[in-house]
């Protein structure tokens, strides 16, 4: 009997994989669509002469906060550009991932506001 290959051994799985994780965080970044933020890392690869998988690559180890000396230089730096100043704002400003009522998730900031910046009732009044 042959092995089974699973989509975990498939390594274009784990290049989708990477690009899917990296679009997630430009969507919550930029507050975009899926295609905006494809479209983003594709153009910006482009723009800086680096593949769009490397990008995302750097990206994701960048918003984890996980070593990058492994990976391309060139990427690193056009991510860290690109992206690092709204994710260090995002950590500065205690921003951090919360459901909605809906389900969703949404960035809430850390201090006691609604999603539109103001007061929750019953606070700072």
């Amino acid at each position: 009997m042959g092995t089974r290959r699973t989509p975990r051994d498939d390594p274009r799985r784990a290049g989708a994989r990477i690009l899917d994780t990296a679009e997630g965080v430009i969507i919550a970044l930029r507050r975009c669509t899926l295609n905006q933020a494809f479209t983003s890392l594709v153009q910006t690869a482009k723009s800086h002469n680096v593949a769009p998988l490397s990008l995302a690559d750097a990206l994701v180890a960048i918003a984890e906060g996980q070593p990058t000396d492994d990976l391309d230089a060139e990427a690193v730096r056009v991510a860290a550009q690109t992206w690092g100043p709204m994710l260090e704002g995002n950590r500065a400003n205690g921003k951090r991932y919360a459901p909605t009522s809906s389900g969703q998730h949404d960035i809430a900031p850390s201090t006691p506001a609604d999603h539109t910046g103001r007061s929750a009732p019953g606070r700072d009044e």
